[in-house]
């Protein structure tokens, strides 16, 4: 899906009962993000049959919040990195999320 959408992922913790995920600002909405980022792990839960084909998998429960500067968007991907051993699960680098280059914010 974020691939698909063509996305920007700068971090991600795929835990056992919740996700954290930091994507940078898109022509997509928060809620519109959101909604395709459920449905995506949605339907790879429901393909490899961890859950059935009915299960909601995701509660009405979701939290945006944005960042408008590096320094808030470094702290906010080492918080998300840090979810892992705080669940007692190893530290994951999916191939979908790109290494921050303090964008959009920086001069080129």
């Amino acid at each position: 899906m974020i691939r698909r959408e063509r996305l920007t992922c700068y971090a991600c913790a795929i835990l056992t009962d919740h996700v954290h995920v930091l994507i940078r600002k898109h022509r997509l909405t928060g809620e519109a993000m959101s909604a395709a980022c459920k449905e995506g792990i949605r339907e790879a839960l429901r393909s490899t049959g961890t859950v059935p084909g009915d299960h909601p998998v995701f509660s009405a429960d979701v939290c945006d919040m944005y960042k408008s500067d590096p320094g808030a968007v470094r702290s906010c991907i080492e918080y998300i990195r840090d979810n892992f051993p705080k669940h007692g699960l190893p530290v994951v680098d999916y191939d979908f999320v790109t290494p921050y280059d303090d964008g959009p914010f920086h001069n080129r």
